[in-house]
């Protein structure tokens, strides 16, 4: 009885082993076959441009006017009806993951 297992199990265990070289070995024959002999172009050197400073100018009731009607389209209400107090700029270095979590985090309040 623990003869037939023990062999059962290194079948089993040589049979794992053969199909994941016969994978690596389809692998490397589809590595083979996709390489060409071509060698990639030469990509002209590209000189950076001059920084130019642009001046912004803070036009914070322009601003707000844009959230207040973007928050009223969302919310299907007129604009008399909000009024925002404030608002605070995010930084704009956030990741995909920390834009998913702001984004979350504003649906949720609402």
């Amino acid at each position: 009885m623990i003869t037939q297992a023990i062999v059962i199990s290194v079948i089993g265990y040589f049979l794992c082993f053969a199909v994941l070289a016969v994978i690596w070995a389809v692998l490397a024959l589809m590595r083979k076959l996709m390489e060409t002999s071509e060698k990639p172009a030469v990509v002209p050197e590209v000189k950076p441009q001059p920084e130019v400073k642009v001046a912004v100018e803070n036009n914070d009731d322009e601003l707000i006017a844009v959230l207040t009607a973007a928050v009223a389209a969302s919310l299907n209400t007129s604009v008399s009806h909000l009024k925002i107090k404030s608002f605070k700029r995010l930084p704009s270095g956030l990741s995909r993951w920390g834009t998913a979590s702001v984004n979350e985090n504003l649906v949720n309040k609402l």
